[in-house]
């Protein structure tokens, strides 16, 4: 362990930009953040970043909420502009008092740091904050699987805090011209979040049934395939999912499940529930970055498999092999509107709108070998 302090050269700062700069995944916990991120960002070299998440607080404590909104879109746009081959996260604990930054490398960890300095200027640099960093990865497992299991927003959308959490503070802003007499508390965000979009914890049924489309969809590219030998995970709750350029993805609403594979292997990953309408990628992102250009469309979905999606690759069950024995089975059915061949379907490709019958074979086989994950040991075992 080493102490952290910014009493020395080596203050918070400096000890997480160095380490932010060698990581690829960085998560940065703090109930207090900058107002702009800007400057941070542009003196931190975030190039390899390839994750980057932030947990706070929207907690109704002093005028949080009149700034919060603004911050939380600063930190979108920078990550956007500096760490331009980074999936950006936002999470909410509302709960939230300590501060915790953590560094991993091809899923190993580089380094922790608890604290008491927020995320700030004042934190990093001026105030008087003591930390320790650990290298342990035990330690450190257990730290991120306390922080992820406490949150209770996971993965809140840019189109949320644009579209209902900045005008809700603007039009607080513009009510109450002397914030000082009125309790900024009565911005109300909590309560546009419970009503727009779901909690970490809520359970999101899986219903086929009453889905308007259900779609099989390419997780990757030629650039970036998911293959066998990556073992990439794909468990987390909450996922953003992308899709092409053209055509744009209009047709995908909330309600609507997604079921994907990866290309190259074209294994089965995961099952979703998409949760919000299609946000594009900023103009600015797509001229920077290829795969924001080639996949610009996104919208958030509830992983209803993270036993399975953490595992795929054990089980490689391939879209054409489950068609096959669909087909096998169900002779008379079909797995699409017009067509039981897949074809080609892979790279480039956005989305194939299936059959319910065949994506009630697909989920059935699937959420059976969920359910065995996550069932506990038997007594007998």
């Amino acid at each position: 362990m080493e102490l952290i302090n910014n009493l020395d050269a080596i203050n918070h700062q400096k000890a997480i930009a160095s380490y932010a700069e060698n990581a690829d995944h960085i998560i940065i916990v703090s109930p207090f953040i900058f107002d702009d991120f800007s400057e941070w960002f542009k003196n931190t070299n975030l190039s390899s970043l390839r994750k980057v998440e932030l947990v706070t607080s929207l907690a109704e404590s002093g005028d949080n909420q009149i700034k919060k909104p603004f911050a939380l879109k600063s930190f979108f746009d920078c990550c956007e502009q500096y760490a331009t081959n980074a999936e950006v996260c936002i999470h909410a604990n509302n709960k939230l008092h300590g501060k915790i930054y953590l560094f991993r490398k091809s899923d190993m960890w580089l380094a922790g740091i608890i604290t008491s300095a927020n995320f700030t200027w004042s934190g990093l640099e001026k105030n008087h904050e003591w930390g320790i960093l650990t290298r342990e990865p035990r330690f450190l497992d257990t730290l991120y699987k306390q922080v992820f299991s406490s949150f209770e927003y996971e993965n809140i959308p840019k189109r949320l805090i644009t579209t209902k959490l900045i005008p809700a503070a603007e039009q607080f802003k513009k009510n109450n011209t002397d914030v000082m007499d009125i309790p900024p508390a009565r911005v109300g965000l909590l309560n546009l979040l419970e009503r727009n979009y779901p909690k970490a914890n809520e359970t999101i049924d899986l219903d086929l049934e009453h889905a308007k489309n259900i779609f099989l969809k390419p997780n990757g590219d030629k650039d970036n395939p998911v293959s066998l030998e990556d073992r990439r995970p794909f468990g987390p709750n909450n996922k953003a999912l992308h899709f092409p350029k053209n055509p744009a993805p209009s047709d995908v609403m909330p309600g609507d499940v997604v079921i994907s594979f990866g290309t190259g292997s074209r294994a089965l990953l995961c099952i979703h529930t998409v949760l919000t309408r299609a946000e594009e990628a900023s103009l600015e992102l797509q001229r920077r970055d290829k795969n924001a250009a080639r996949w610009p469309w996104y919208v958030s979905g509830r992983n209803h498999t993270p036993y399975f999606g953490d595992r795929w690759w054990e089980y490689n069950i391939t879209v054409d092999n489950i068609r096959d024995e669909f087909l096998k089975e169900y002779p008379g059915k079909s797995i699409t509107g017009n067509s039981n061949s897949l074809g080609a379907f892979n790279y480039g490709a956005g989305k194939l709108s299936i059959t319910l019958d065949f994506a009630r074979y697909i989920v059935e086989k699937i959420m059976k070998i969920e359910a065995e994950g996550k069932a506990p040991p038997s007594s007998n075992s």
